[in-house]
């Protein structure tokens, strides 16, 4: 029973998730210590670009997930909410491989830190990319809308050698769990 729930959400979300990914390349001179305010200087040093990106699945799979909480199908709901999350996951880890195609470069996201200063970098990040374009805006908390959107920063350059990823495992949602933890100093 489970698993023909697992199919009919996954058959619904096809129709209900449309990808779209914004970025942009920019010189990091300067601008990399004003948007990665908690990152150390060693991490930022010998970096001669940024790539912002943000990422979307769109609002539509959101928007049935709710409809299908409000209804109490609480299974359905949750399983939209997690195909969401997988599905914009996947997308941000596909453009990140497309952005960083052969370069020298580590992935910081706002978020990734445990101090509460680096979701504010999302406002920064946002007045670098027009991310209306794709439909995601932030909200006055720099929270991002529609919620299953990611965005991260590419710093590509000498400095982050190495090194796939500037958060802390221990802060991360995946915990140290993804593919970026065995290339980690």
């Amino acid at each position: 029973m489970l698993l023909s729930r697992a199919e009919a959400a996954l058959a619904e979300a096809k129709v209900l998730v449309q990808p779209a990914a914004i970025w942009a390349e920019m010189e990091a001179a300067g601008l990399a210590k004003l948007l990665l305010p908690g990152i150390p200087a060693e991490h930022i040093s010998g970096v001669h670009t940024l790539i912002a990106a943000v990422c979307t699945i769109g609002a539509l799979l959101e928007t049935q997930a709710a409809r299908a909480f409000a209804r109490q199908e609480f299974s359905h709901a949750y399983l939209l909410d997690q195909i969401g999350a997988l599905a914009v996951s996947r997308l941000a880890g596909h453009v990140e491989s497309l952005l960083r195609a052969g370069r020298n470069a580590a992935r910081w996201a706002p978020g990734d830190g445990e101090e509460d200063w680096a979701i504010e970098a999302q406002r920064m990040l946002f007045a670098l990319l027009p991310a209306e374009a794709i439909g995601v805006y932030l909200t006055e908390q720099n929270v991002m809308v529609p919620a299953k959107s990611l965005s991260f920063v590419l710093l590509v350059g000498g400095g982050p050698e190495g090194r796939q990823c500037l958060g802390r495992c221990s802060g991360c949602v995946w915990n140290g769990a993804c593919e970026r933890q065995r290339t980690r100093q």
